[in-house]
């Protein structure tokens, strides 16, 4: 959720109009009470598999991401697809951060920093 509010995403849509948290509550093993969270899209839109990025860079993987975050009704939508679920690989990350930190400059400061930040602490959801 921190990564929503500091992200580009957060400028064109609200997190719980695609994603819900969830709740659960369960008995650990020595009889404590844990309660996690899950992440759930609700998104009705039929949002594909971004297409293969190997090899792709520059212009071409701007372009694919873009694409895959129209199809979905925001920025850096492609982001949270990743560490949620199996439709944006991880390698997608890694391949947009080789780019912005190189010869590249194609996401808002905003998504390098939270791009930056997960490359530096890799996470799923």
């Amino acid at each position: 959720m921190d990564d929503w509010n500091r992200s580009s995403a957060l400028q064109k849509a609200v997190l719980s109009e695609d994603w819900i948290v969830r709740p659960f509550r369960h008995t650990g093993r020595f009889g404590e009470q844990i309660i996690n969270v899950e992440l759930i899209n609700t998104q009705q839109k039929n949002v594909p598999e971004l297409d293969n990025i190997s090899g792709k860079k520059g212009t071409s993987l701007h372009n694919l991401i873009s694409r895959f975050d129209r199809q979905a009704g925001y920025p850096f939508a492609w982001f949270f697809y990743m560490v949620k679920g199996k439709l944006v690989s991880p390698h997608t990350g890694v391949a947009v951060f080789k780019d912005v930190s190189g010869d590249f400059s194609y996401l808002p400061e905003r998504d390098v920093a939270v791009l930056k930040d997960w490359i530096n602490t890799p996470y799923n959801v």
